[in-house]
């Protein structure tokens, strides 16, 4: 409840996108996982729809590149 999740998050998410080939970063967590959706969120994730895994259903997210 610190932002600590959101910071590491947001601080991956730039590293990744400091390769210029990756252009999208996608996370699939539990729809349950309301803190977890939101710290994504935060970070600029936005939900797509959700999917089926081996471990069950995943709520697909995805980053796009900032223009």
């Amino acid at each position: 409840g610190r932002g600590l999740g959101t910071a590491m998050v947001k601080a991956w998410v730039a590293k990744l996108f400091a390769d210029p080939q990756v252009t999208r970063i996608q996370t699939d967590p539990d729809p349950r996982n309301a803190r977890a959706i939101r710290c994504y969120e935060k970070a600029g994730f936005r939900a797509v729809g959700e999917v089926q895994t081996p471990d069950g259903t995943a709520l697909l997210m995805v980053c796009e590149r900032p223009g």
